[in-house]
């Protein structure tokens, strides 16, 4: 029989005139240290969002909107094992994707 335990969090948000929104600042259950943050007004259209821990991850985003397009990627900046990004664009009625991932 498993016994009960109690697992404490605690998680904060804060929001900055300037554009920064600290999203998240955790204590996880195991202990790990939690942030996620994002930055807007950088220039216009533009999001850059980070999300990571102290011990192993570390993941940098960016969504740039246009009137006719919006433009995505996502680094890993911790082990630099991946990038993903991706471009949707369309004019009217029309609507097409562009996808590079790597």
């Amino acid at each position: 029989m498993k016994g009960n335990a109690l697992v404490p969090k605690l998680a904060l948000k804060w929001v900055h005139a300037s554009g920064f929104t600290l999203e998240k600042l955790e204590v996880s259950p195991d202990c790990k240290l939690v942030v996620e943050t994002s930055l807007s007004n950088v220039t216009p259209g533009l999001k850059l969002e980070f999300k990571g821990n102290d011990a192993n991850k570390a993941d940098l985003s960016f969504t740039y909107s246009a009137p006719a397009a919006t433009v995505t990627g996502e680094f890993d900046i911790s082990g630099f094992s991946g990038a993903n990004a991706s471009i949707s664009g369309g004019h009217g009625a029309f609507v097409s994707n562009t996808f590079y991932s790597e």
